[in-house]
């Protein structure tokens, strides 16, 4: 065990194509709207200052879906 927890974030979307990978945590992104896509920035950001990683796990042929990795905290 890595002292991690790891949650992979699935739903019914078409998910996020290989093009994406690179560049999803560092650019607005959204399939909705131009003037949308700052969630994932967001996402990253928090998670970064929970001092964990965030990044796209490929799930099938040129689809990914988020995975967030936070550290465990013992008492």
């Amino acid at each position: 065990m890595d002292g991690m927890l790891h949650v992979l974030v699935r739903d019914n979307g078409p998910g996020f194509s290989t093009q994406m990978v690179e560049n999803a945590f560092q650019v607005a992104y959204s399939s909705k709207a131009e003037s949308r896509g700052r969630g994932l920035l967001e996402i990253a950001d928090a998670v970064r200052r929970l001092q964990g990683e965030v990044r796209l796990l490929p799930v099938a042929v040129n689809q990914h879906r988020v995975q967030l990795r936070l550290p465990l905290v013992t008492a």
